[in-house]
Order: structure tokens, then C-alpha cells, then sequence
């Protein structure tokens, strides 16, 4: 089973670039960047702040929708694979740290 499409939005190419490299491995099929002039929210402050950040945008069509619920509208091994990158993005980012 594949995993749909999602957007990200990084503060700066670096933070891009290991995104997509860490999730090339097992994240969803594709992972598309956008620029971060288009994000909003809590990244959006982060970033005026001068703060680094990478944001995620997925594609539902049940976002928002009051029957969005397991297990119909959740697919467990999707969520657990993109969780797994996600860990694995912040141990990659951890390291660079250290």
C-alpha cells in the first residue's frame, strides 16, 4: 500500500533537503515542497521570528469531515510509515546537532 501525496514547507533548502532525503525511504509517494512564503499558522510565526521549522500539508478527502474516523477514513499502516519518517527526520536533524 502506498502512502498519498503531502506537501512540505521548510524555512530554508537545508532543512528541505533533508526532509526529502529522509523520506525517500518510506514516506508518501511523493513529497512536494512548497516555498515558505506560503505557509501560515505556527510556522508562519516561527519564521518571523527567525526561527527553522518544516511543515507537513497532507491530502485528505475526509479532512474536515465529521465521519473522518478509524477505520473507515484511517489507514493505520499509512499513518505508522509517515510517523516512522517523521522519527527518523528528527533523529537526522538530532545528529546534525550533535
Amino acid at each position: 500500500m502506498h502512502l498519498p501525496a503531502a506537501t512540505v514547507v521548510c524555512s530554508d533548502r537545508g532543512l528541505e533537503e533533508i526532509a526529502i532525503r529522509t523520506f525517500a525511504a518510506r514516506g508518501p509517494d511523493r513529497l512536494s515542497p512548497r516555498s515558505p512564503a506560503q505557509v501560515g499558522g505556527e510556522a508562519a510565526t516561527i519564521g518571523r521570528e527567525g526561527g527553522r521549522f518544516v511543515s507537513f500539508i497532507g491530502e485528505s478527502d475526509w479532512f474536515h469531515n465529521p465521519r473522518d474516523r478509524w477505520p473507515d477514513a484511517v489507514n493505520a499502516g499509512a499513518v505508522s510509515r509517515f510517523a516512522k519518517g517523521a522519527a527518523d527526520l528528527a533523529l537526522a536533524l538530532a545528529n546534525q546537532l550533535s
